[in-house]
């Protein structure tokens, strides 16, 4: 987790794949292990990354699987990232996820 608190910036601003505005304090508390729920897999991949000065766009699909007691639940979404460099190291500053379906993946 120290990890994730050095790389996302204090002012770093998500959309959820429900649309909801997210900053860093709710986004590390969400990925923080929680009792009960046990990630059983985790995916990136068709990753594109643009370059323009100090500033990164990232692109890609995540899937993730996961166990919630004793239901598992899966799901693959697309994700933007926006990095900037700040003090010559990089920060994820945005994110914005869009969940699809299974069948277009």
């Amino acid at each position: 987790m120290a990890t994730l608190e050095r790389l996302i910036a204090n002012d770093f601003v998500a959309t959820s794949s429900r649309g909801e505005l997210r900053d860093k304090a709710t986004e590390i508390a969400d990925i923080a292990p929680a009792p009960g729920i046990e990630v059983r897999g985790f995916e990136l991949d068709d990753i594109s990354v643009r370059l323009f000065g100090d500033a990164a766009i990232v692109t890609g699909r995540a899937k993730l699987d996961v166990r919630i007691g004793a239901r598992a639940s899966s799901s693959v979404s697309r994700y933007t990232r926006i990095y900037a460099r700040r003090e010559e190291n990089w920060r994820i500053v945005g994110q914005q996820l869009t969940r699809i379906e299974t069948s277009n993946q």
